[in-house]
């Protein structure tokens, strides 16, 4: 392990002390080609709970600025939650205090906190009737204004519909989520400012449909399917489709391998997902991987190195496209040799992996329920905060009672990572960019080599000229 290159901030809040530690980022050389190792970043860890033995944390969710992050946990975090119900929370990292924002009977769960990115308002998903609207306790979508305290009721679904795995755009403006109101799970889109509900597919009886995925305004939904729409997918394998408003849906993947897990860019334009395909030439053993496609342009770049065995989760990526996290098994980058489950985060421009957390102590906890092994990251809207759940002492000085037993929330502040294409780091892409990659037009310069091929060539001014700003 690591040693600690910083700590400081020392407090105590609701019972829960916090610390706030800087910890160098481990990187190394990885294989095929398919990074270059550059330590050049650091996180800085903060816990927010630390709660006795037998409790945890879901879902964070984390505001634009890394301010404010919601979840859901059934532990009475402040004396108002005495049926230990599972109840949505909102920490405040700046006056390091808790709020419980749903109160609800036991057996009515609320679930999927989402903050929209200026911290004033949280979309969940709930069976309870908070404003006597939902009198058949259907799973609902309701909104939380953090200002006044009120809720309002956004979809309304017949009793015996589900509502599941809701996602909000970048900018907070739309939210998608699964439906089956008509018999057959669908991805549906809300529009927050006038309750406006789209359906994003309306396919037949006995396709599935899952994991939808939305951009940063809400134009673009990318999600998994085994539907064979306009023939284009025969053998009904389980494929990632892309929604884009006014266009329709397009096939992003086609291989017989499984594909899944998709998260889209800000843009709509890159999407990132897990495959035993070998999309891009360098997975012949069709090993889960985590690969990039470029709906745009076309074309995929594999993330992670075919090479061990191992399992990869979920992947997110960032509202700029700049970087992925995920959680994986694997010693991807030379510093996990004991394979515990730790956070890895690939930065788009510089083609590398860097492993964010360093843990020690055999089976993750995190792995023994769906709910513990999905949702466990999102990405602030900054794109240098990240709200994170995990077991571990990320935070040693944060005099957690129970380490390594509980999923606590963490806080975590990265150094920002270039977005592709911006090469004088101006925070746009434009003429000057342009400039530069022309100027290192057939050299091997990985500054400018925007697809990592090794050599800067049309395909880097492609790349770039898609990301213009």
């Amino acid at each position: 392990m690591r040693d600690l290159i910083g700590v400081a901030g020392l407090s105590t809040a609701s019972g829960s002390i916090r610390r706030f530690v800087s910890v160098a980022v481990l990187t190394a050389a990885a294989t095929h080609g398919l990074t270059l190792a550059s330590a050049h970043a650091g996180v800085a860890w903060y816990q927010a709970t630390a709660m006795p033995f037998g409790w945890g944390v879901f879902e964070p969710s984390i505001s634009a600025d890394g301010r404010f992050v919601a979840f859901r946990s059934a532990f009475n975090l402040v004396g108002e939650n005495p049926d230990v119900n599972f109840e949505i929370f909102l920490f405040d990292s700046v006056t390091e205090s808790f709020t419980q924002v749903t109160h609800t009977p036991s057996l009515y769960g609320n679930f999927d906190p989402m903050i929209t990115p200026d911290g004033s308002a949280i979309v969940f998903r709930s069976l309870y009737n908070f404003v006597g609207t939902n009198g058949d306790n259907s799973f609902e979508l309701f909104e939380y204004t953090v200002a006044t305290g009120a809720f309002a009721q956004r979809t309304f679904t017949p009793g015996s519909a589900i509502l599941a795995a809701p996602r909000m755009s970048g900018d907070g403006s739309h939210v998608v989520f699964l439906s089956n109101f008509d018999g057959t799970n669908d991805v549906m889109r809300l529009k927050r400012s006038t309750g406006a509900i789209v359906g994003v597919t309306n396919f037949p009886a006995g396709c599935t449909v899952s994991t939808p995925t939305v951009n940063g305004d809400g134009t673009c939904v990318a999600f998994r399917s085994n539907h064979n729409l306009d023939g284009l997918n025969p053998d009904l394998s389980h494929e990632i489709w892309r929604w884009h408003e006014g266009s329709g849906i397009t096939l992003v993947t086609n291989s017989p391998q499984i594909d899944e897990a998709p998260s889209i860019d800000g843009s709509g334009r890159y999407v990132t997902f897990i495959s035993r395909a070998n999309y891009a030439g360098l997975n012949p053993g069709f090993s889960r991987e985590i690969f990039i496609a470029d709906t745009i342009r076309g074309g995929f770049v594999q993330v992670t190195p075919s090479i061990q065995v191992g399992k990869h989760l979920d992947p997110v990526m960032s509202n700029d496209g700049a970087s992925i996290l995920w959680e994986s098994d694997r010693d991807l980058v030379g510093t996990n040799p004991d394979k515990n489950r730790e956070l890895f985060r690939y930065s788009v421009s510089r083609h590398t992996i860097e492993q964010m957390t360093q843990t020690i102590g055999g089976v993750s906890i995190a792995a023994l329920s769906e709910q513990a092994a999905t949702n466990y990251v999102a990405i602030a809207l900054d794109g240098v905060h990240f709200g994170y759940r995990n077991e571990h002492e990320l935070d040693p000085r944060a005099e957690d009672p129970e380490p390594q037993v509980n999923l606590e929330v963490f806080i975590a502040t990265v150094d920002a990572d270039p977005v592709l294409g911006d090469l004088d780091g101006d925070g746009v892409v434009g003429s000057v960019d342009l400039a530069i990659c022309l100027g290192a037009w057939g050299t091997s310069d990985p500054s400018a080599d925007l697809d990592g091929d090794g050599v800067v060539n049309l395909q880097d001014v492609s790349i770039l000229l898609g990301a213009w700003s």
